[in-house]
């Protein structure tokens, strides 16, 4: 196999290519493009990518060096892989649903929203006039599969709002707690060692 390198400016190499080189009886090479034997220095050196993404000669590269490198980009690359999904298994958590008052129910953005928004009129008339046997709002009962409708007073909607709130701090630690983990790993090992339930 032959090697066939084009320079930059700067005399690092720019790109390579290699070709199995067919030769006639004349010893020409019968397979090689004319672009690359216009632009391309051959060699049969062996030229190697380095972490950061160059090319350069084997024989001109601290081995030892650049494997110590790759392990490095390796594990800061398993580090932001990890740390993405902590932030999903939170989100997920902090969606997943909650219990108030014994039901579970849906904690996903709409249900905040709206349960928020209500909140800030328990106190009114409105509320009075447009639920006088409270909110409706779906949920699991203890042990249940399927939704069944709470009619939820204004005192009930207050604790609803606290429970969620209350549960969305707990996920968001539990996150923070994980990304600490993360972040404190010091190996590929450790990282896999870290468990979302």
């Amino acid at each position: 196999m032959t090697t066939f390198y084009r320079l930059k400016e700067n005399g690092t190499i720019l790109d390579y290519t290699e070709f199995d080189v067919i030769y006639d009886e004349e010893g020409n090479a019968t397979n090689i493009p004319a672009f690359i034997r216009e632009q391309y220095i051959e060699t049969e050196r062996k030229i190697i990518k380095l972490v950061d993404g160059s090319f350069a000669f084997e024989d001109e590269v601290n081995l030892e060096e650049e494997a110590r490198l790759q392990v490095e980009k390796e594990f800061n690359e398993a580090v932001q892989t990890k740390l993405q999904e902590v932030d999903t298994w939170t989100a997920s958590k902090i969606t997943g649903g909650f219990i108030s008052g014994g039901v579970r129910y849906d904690s996903d953005m709409d249900t905040q929203t709206t349960m928020q928004g209500i909140a800030l009129n328990v106190n009114t008339e409105r509320f009075a006039t447009d639920y006088p046997h409270g909110i409706p709002v779906r949920g699991y009962d203890e042990g249940a599969t399927e939704k069944t409708i709470h009619y939820l007073t204004a005192e009930e909607v207050l604790m609803f709002c606290a429970d969620l709130s209350e549960h969305i701090g707990r996920c968001k630690l539990d996150g923070w707690t994980m990304q600490q983990a993360v972040l404190e790993a010091t190996s590929k090992e450790e990282l896999d060692n870290i468990q979302l339930d």
